[in-house]
């Protein structure tokens, strides 16, 4: 299951309906040129975890990056990986 969730969080308890299942969630918003923090997508994250189990949840982005610059894209990437790693 993919859910996007960077551009417009969701109510993470829906997570817990997802019993035996893998979960992508959007933690990097494609539409903005903004760079999230590592920090507030660790947080996220960290708020994910409360309602799944971290072998069953994938931080991605929330759709292709296509829309972005490569330089912006690579930077958004770095900073998942960093908070995804630090969890």
């Amino acid at each position: 299951v993919s859910i996007e969730d960077a551009h417009r969080h969701n109510d993470l308890g829906l997570l817990e309906r997802f019993t035996g299942t893998t979960v992508m969630l959007g933690m990097v918003d494609i539409a903005s040129t903004k760079l999230e923090s590592v920090e507030e997508i660790r947080s996220r994250l960290l708020d994910a975890l409360r309602h799944i189990d971290a072998s069953r949840l994938m931080a991605a982005p929330d759709c292709g990056l296509v829309m972005l610059d490569r330089q912006l894209a690579v930077a958004k990437l770095r900073h998942l990986v960093a908070a995804a790693s630090s969890v």
